[in-house]
């Protein structure tokens, strides 16, 4: 974490984040969990909203089966939505001017704001979706951290968080692997509904903070220094990974054993190697599957299990994701045109 939030707590508490959750609690914001079309059955089915906050909704949707029909959505005074995409492919289309869309797919972190915007959503392909989405009004955002943070985001945020900017925001990049595994709690979760309430305010604000922590990071998008001696070490990252796929270390403990901050980890690693640290698990992953589906014959649920997933169609998303075909199509006798992308 980049230590902008203040989480130390103070004498005064007006000051500190803790003030600022208690004067929360007496304001009113816009809540938007019902500007969501839920008419068509499928999308209902699976979907469960819950306010965690005045201004802060979470919306979780487990695997909710494809639909054919597009679903509308419209805001007059929009959410800034933050939705983390676990498994699924999908389109967010945009109308107005000019048509804007963008694709989500599995470990995709959307982010959009669209106020006075109308659009849909149109499901892709024939697997079902799960996500945990946050939507927060803006000022929600503003009152919990400040301006200090606010102005640490990407310039485009802090016009939507400051200046009340109305312009259209919407994109998809890769999710943080410490939302994809936050989202990930919440979606299996089978505390007792009371407990899982209180659960799920509190997974879904670590997960608001991780998102911004991201943000940060790759505000100006330039390259960081990175030293000999630093490429030595992610090299040595690499390999620990490549050796542990099954019970991949945490960031954390890469960085205590390799001696690297998690700044450097994470933005050196991709910098130097073209992917995320949880990109190269999953590359690792599905590669070693692959070899056991043609060299040991074994099944898919076999492979997905054996290289660390615990939920098979997870492991064919990325599975396909990565070579383009299905792990069953490889079973039948499928064989990759060259090794390319088994390198590495």
């Amino acid at each position: 974490m980049t230590g902008t939030i203040d989480m130390v707590v103070q004498p005064n508490m007006d000051s500190t984040f803790f003030g600022a959750l208690e004067r929360l609690n007496s304001k009113v914001y816009n809540s938007f969990t019902r500007s969501l079309d839920v008419s068509h059955t499928n999308y209902a089915q699976g979907i469960c909203e819950l306010t965690l906050n005045s201004g802060f909704s979470m919306v979780i949707a487990d695997n909710v089966a494809p639909d054919p029909e597009p679903k509308s959505f419209s805001f007059k005074k929009s959410p800034l939505v933050f939705s983390v995409s676990l498994s699924g492919h999908g389109i967010v289309r945009f109308y107005g001017d000019s048509v804007k869309e963008v694709h989500v797919c599995d470990n995709d972190l959307y982010i959009g704001y669209a106020p006075n915007s109308c659009g849909e959503t149109i499901s892709m392909g024939n697997q079902s979706h799960s996500s945990v989405m946050l939507m927060t009004d803006p000022q929600f955002l503003y009152d919990l951290f400040g301006t200090r943070l606010v102005q640490s985001l990407p310039a485009n945020f802090v016009d939507m968080i400051l200046k009340n900017n109305e312009t259209l925001h919407a994109e998809s990049l890769p999710a943080p692997p410490q939302a994809i595994a936050l989202a990930d709690r919440v979606m299996r979760s089978t505390m007792d509904p009371d407990l899982a309430k209180v659960f799920a305010c509190s997974a879904g604000m670590e997960m608001l903070c991780v998102i911004l922590d991201h943000l940060q990071e790759n505000r100006d998008g330039k390259k960081i220094s990175i030293s000999q001696d630093d490429i030595t070490k992610l090299h040595q990252v690499r390999m620990l990974i490549k050796s542990n796929i099954v019970t991949p270390p945490s960031l954390q403990d890469i960085c205590r054993e390799v001696g690297i901050n998690e700044f450097k980890l994470k933005r050196g690693f991709k910098q130097a190697f073209g992917t995320t640290v949880f990109g190269y698990l999953q590359k690792q992953r599905v590669k070693t599957a692959y070899l056991s589906i043609i060299n040991e014959e074994k099944n898919v649920s076999e492979c997905a299990w054996d290289v660390g997933y615990t939920n098979v169609s997870h492991f064919i998303t990325a599975f396909k994701k990565h070579f383009g075909v299905t792990p069953g199509a490889v079973a039948k006798g499928y064989r990759l045109p060259a090794p390319t992308s088994l390198q590495k």
